[in-house]
């Protein structure tokens, strides 16, 4: 057990290989996360994330809002027109 352990800890192992590029792509991540949030405490990338996401509900719940809103207004402005065209023909036409 103990001869496998050291092969597996040797530098040009393909286990050590593995670790050291799994390693690598973390570091591409994290860079790139750093890059795109432009920050560069992870921490502070984790709050970003966490509060991206309260953002993006609070987003969605405006635009239902904001959605009902126009519905409504469209809708009454479709009775003003009708009751606009009603007191035309009322008065004759005018």
């Amino acid at each position: 057990a103990a001869a496998s352990r050291d092969s597996a800890m040797d530098p040009g192992s393909d286990q050590m290989q593995e670790e050291r590029q799994k390693l690598e792509d973390y570091e591409e991540a994290l860079h790139a996360i750093k890059d795109a949030t432009g920050v560069d405490d992870v921490n502070e990338v984790i709050q970003k994330f966490l509060t991206q996401e309260d953002t993006h509900k609070s987003l969605q719940k405006l635009e239902k809002e904001n959605q009902k809103t126009v519905e409504s207004l469209t809708d009454e402005l479709r009775k003003v027109r009708l009751q606009v065209e009603e007191l035309k023909f009322s008065q004759g036409g005018v």
